[in-house]
């Protein structure tokens, strides 16, 4: 018979393991971003918590107390193996297993404040384990994309944990358990857990298998011209076909003339080229080059050029070789490096605005904490100045995360169909009260009756970020008492909704009208207006653009020094589909 003590330091163990399991499986996650990992890490944490109230329970003996919040655990435990199930071959997770999951946690927690007996917590989180373990089976068996065997065989080891937990519930409820039957559950989770590991190994290997398949028939059917060059006579004895596609010549072509290749690149390439067919010059038995070559309509291409030196009794007699076109992955690796560039010149333009308020908050914290100011109102006025450097850093963080998600497709749009009038409407009314009371003239103008009985597809609330944005500039950048004009459209012909915002401010240089959609752009300003400039990220317009885009959209600025700025933005209309 195994003593408490000793049972308690075995269920220290396995929680131990069971929680290192789930570090791996968010590690896992981290790299993979595959969401039935997440799921299963969590389902061991939630194992290890249930272990740990379980030691507990053994130590102070207030079975209890404890319990019905170990059952919340188990019954966690099991939810999360079984959405883990679903996300494996990317089905939904239907939410009614989360409420029903959430129904019964405050159940067991009003029971056990209350102290209803053990059957009242026990019975309805046994019966939700049966159901949700019944699901684990018919999901596994219905959805998995393994072979028969390797269903049955993760269908086994599911029925056996998710009927045995409860089992083990009734048995907790009727007093029946013993140290054993919970020795058997430790025992039993960790055939579970490598059970679950070798689930996650399979579905790896299996998209794999898929991606090699890939890659092989993506290489067998590549471009790719394959040559035989005998260096006596020196000339080319075997040509591909596929060299037609290449470069635009026939295999006759090639082999006409032993110095037919000085017709495929550029002249200063001549040595280059003359290298890949000269014995001597082979250092080692293989070659590669890139090299610049002509098709024969004259257009230019990059290709990779990998030959062999062929021996035969330690002398040199052929060489064999491949031409690869590469022009795309060229174009690719230019961009990369383009891209490369752009992210240091961003990287430099963010480390520029962090460093000035950055620099300004220290300053005036150093000479806070030093007792610098003379008096309260300087210390006031020093307060304010880190306050509005925190909110602009604040600021700057949330709009780089914001276009961070809009540049990548990550950010969720919840698009849907809203009257044009309507949608005017709602801008105006949400903008008005604001821009009155700063001292402005607000003029609303448009033709309100082609507004009428037409559409658009929009999220509305990325709408009113983006109207926002040109309305606060457009405040920003005109004095007091200059009238802000709002001007909604239809065009049919054209199916679009047309909405601007104009104001008789500033304006932009022509010069630096096309710079105003780029990261950290900011506009000169006359010095009344150098406060509110500096308060700016930057990022707005750019942000504004990402969005209009996603609706398939356009904006564009009008803009004349000293006579203000007309911002435009173009949305398509939706045109019913009979």
């Amino acid at each position: 018979m195994i003593n408490m003590n000793t049972l308690s330091i075995i269920f220290l163990a396995f929680g131990g393991m069971s929680i290192a399991m789930a570090f791996v499986y968010f590690y896992i996650f981290a790299k993979t971003q595959e969401r039935f990992i997440q799921y299963w890490g969590l389902c061991w944490v939630c194992y290890s918590f249930s272990l740990l109230l379980l030691i507990i329970n053994n130590y102070f003996g207030e079975e209890y107390a404890i319990f019905p919040f170990r059952k919340i655990f188990d019954m966690f435990n099991l939810l999360f193996l079984l959405m883990g199930a679903y996300s494996l071959p990317n089905w939904r997770v239907p939410g009614y297993w989360v409420r029903f999951s959430l129904y019964l946690a405050i159940w067991t927690i009003f029971v056990a404040i209350y102290q209803f007996d053990l059957l009242s917590v026990f019975t309805p989180i046994a019966l939700f384990q049966l159901g949700v373990t019944t699901t684990l089976c018919y999901v596994t068996l219905k959805h998995w994309r393994f072979s028969t065997l390797e269903k049955i065989a993760a269908l086994v080891i599911f029925a056996m944990w998710g009927y045995g937990k409860t089992i083990i519930s009734f048995m907790e409820a009727m007093d029946m358990i013993s140290p054993q039957l919970y020795l058997a559950e430790v025992m039993f989770s960790n055939v579970l857990n490598f059970m679950v590991f070798i689930i996650y190994l399979q579905s790896a290997q299996s998209k794999l298998g898929i991606t090699e398949k890939r890659f092989r028939l993506l290489a067998e059917n590549s471009a790719v011209m394959m040559f035989l060059y005998d260096l006596e006579p020196g000339r080319f004895s075997y040509v591909t076909p596929s060299v037609e596609q290449v470069l635009g010549y026939f295999p006759n072509e090639l082999k006409s003339s032993s110095n037919f290749y000085y017709n495929l690149v550029n002249p200063e390439d001549y040595e280059r080229m003359d290298a890949f067919f000269d014995a001597e010059s082979y250092e080692e038995k293989t070659k590669k080059d890139i090299l610049k070559f002509y098709h024969k309509n004259g257009c230019q291409l990059w290709c990779e050029v990998s030959t062999t030196l062929i021996m035969d009794h330690n002398r040199p007699i052929a060489v064999e070789g491949v031409i690869r076109d590469i022009t795309e992955m060229k174009m690719s690796s230019d961009m990369l490096m383009a891209s490369k560039k752009s992210r240091d010149i961003l990287l430099s333009s963010i480390s520029h605005e962090l460093k000035t308020p950055i620099t300004a908050v220290i300053g005036h914290i150093s000479a806070l904490r030093d007792d610098k100011f003379d008096s309260e109102g300087e210390r006031r006025h020093a307060i304010d100045t880190v306050y509005n450097k925190t909110l602009k850093l604040e600021r700057l963080i949330y709009d780089l995360f914001l276009l961070s998600k809009l540049e990548t497709n990550q950010l969720s749009f919840d698009f849907m169909v809203i009257d044009c009038s309507e949608l005017a409407q709602d801008l105006i009314d949400n903008h008005s009260i604001d821009v009155t009371s700063l001292n402005r003239q607000l003029r609303i103008k448009g033709d309100r009756r082609s507004l009428e009985n037409t559409r658009v597809v929009v999220d509305e609330v990325r709408i009113d970020q983006v109207f926002t944005n040109i309305l606060s500039n457009a405040v920003k950048y005109s004095r007091d008492n200059e009238p802000i004009t709002i001007d909604f459209t239809v065009n049919l012909k054209k199916q679009k909704l047309f909405f601007s915002i104009s104001d008789k401010g500033v304006g932009i240089p022509k010069e630096e009208q096309g710079q105003i959609f780029d990261r950290f752009y900011k506009m000169n300003a006359d010095d009344e207006r150098e406060l509110q400039r500096d308060f700016s990220t930057g990022l707005g317009l750019t942000i504004c653009k990402e969005i209009v885009d996603a609706h398939g959209g356009e904006i564009y600025v009008k803009s004349a020094v000293g006579r203000g700025s007309t911002f435009t933005v173009e949305l398509p209309l939706y045109m019913d589909q009979y």
